[in-house]
């Protein structure tokens, strides 16, 4: 018998818990949805586990809807191409698996059927003969039961190995991206990037560079009060009006989980503070509402912390500097502007 390695083996369960509990909340085994819920059960992606369990925590059921924006926010890739061709290698590795679970089924009906046809009889006083032969009858077909299972767990397995390489194509295309799926802004990658040459050009020209660094107060609140997809609507929100009052050149992403960045080249502290007066003033004048019930939200405030480059100065520090600043902004009261 063939060997695998435990993370087939591991990858054939994952394989067997997620296809029943896609058939328990009634959604579709295309690949996007089985995707979502083979992450869920194999438990690598402790986010897209955590955000699965809170809906389940609210509602009995899993909405088709929000199986889409669980994969757009933690397991689509930002590259097109690339997303593609995952897409249909798992289309053809979803659809071998359940062909093999579909044979298997008729092989096991098969065999119901045969046992209940022999259940049916009565051997009283039948001869030897017909006993040999009604005993023969069911070793056979014992045996190609046997052999049938074997067969599907050996697809099982090979089909699991096939998805475990597929998720680690997708989690490698994730790594590998610079926008973050949630609010389309750049993500922690994308930023590391756009320091070093944000930092390095304003070393050769001498230019002006600055940065805010800036946090939704409280949003925990809004997961514990509201849940967590009122929450994602709120970043959604601060991402829309932090791309309304930034220029063409200048770059924002999405640093952490409630805290955002922009980089403002030629920019000075003066035009810095007005950027983030503007940004901090286009939010927080904005009175929201829960979508789906219409609950009233309130208005979100901002704290940020705005820095300049000094020439000759690291990007750690210059980070850290603006973490600092930002740091001051929140410990004196938060929904202020401080800089360095």
């Amino acid at each position: 018998m063939q060997n695998y390695s435990e993370d087939t083996e591991k990858a054939a369960e994952f394989t067997r818990l997620a296809l029943p509990l896609m058939s328990k909340f009634k959604i579709p085994t295309d690949p996007l949805n089985y995707a979502v819920w083979y992450e869920y059960v194999s438990g690598h992606n402790s986010s897209l586990k955590q955000a699965i369990d809170d809906i389940l925590g609210q509602n009995a059921t899993i909405p088709l809807e929000m199986c889409e924006d669980l994969y757009r926010r933690f397991l689509a890739p930002t590259d097109s191409t690339e997303l593609e061709q995952i897409r249909e290698s798992l289309r053809r590795v979803l659809a071998e698996l359940l062909q093999h679970i579909l044979d298997a089924g008729g092989e096991t009906s098969r065999y119901k059927e045969i046992l209940q046809q022999y259940s049916g009889r009565s051997i009283q006083g039948a001869s030897r003969d017909k006993i040999r032969e009604i005993v023969g009858s069911l070793l056979k077909e014992t045996q190609t039961m046997q052999q049938s299972g074997a067969v599907l767990e050996k697809n099982l397995q090979t089909g699991a190995q096939a998805v475990e390489q597929l998720r680690k194509d997708l989690e490698r295309a994730r790594e590998e991206a610079t926008s973050d799926a949630l609010t389309g802004l750049g993500n922690r990658r994308a930023f590391d990037l756009e320091l070093e040459r944000a930092v390095a050009h304003a070393e050769e020209s001498n230019a002006d560079l600055c940065f805010l660094f800036i946090d939704i107060d409280y949003f925990k609140r809004y997961n514990d009060m509201h849940g967590r997809m009122v929450g994602d609507e709120i970043l959604r929100f601060v991402s829309r009006n932090i791309k309304q009052c930034v220029r063409g050149r200048d770059f924002c992403c999405r640093f952490d989980s409630d805290e955002f960045i922009v980089l403002l080249p030629g920019t000075g502290l003066f035009g810095a503070m007005s950027v983030a007066t503007n940004i901090q003033s286009a939010v927080s004048s904005q009175s929201l509402r829960r979508r789906s019930t219409k609950d009233h939200i309130g208005a979100v405030t901002l704290s940020i912390g705005v820095t300049n480059y000094h020439k000759g100065e690291n990007t750690e520090d210059f980070l850290k500097r603006t973490a600092q600043a930002l740091l001051r902004a929140k410990s004196t009261g938060r929904n202020r502007i401080v800089s360095d």
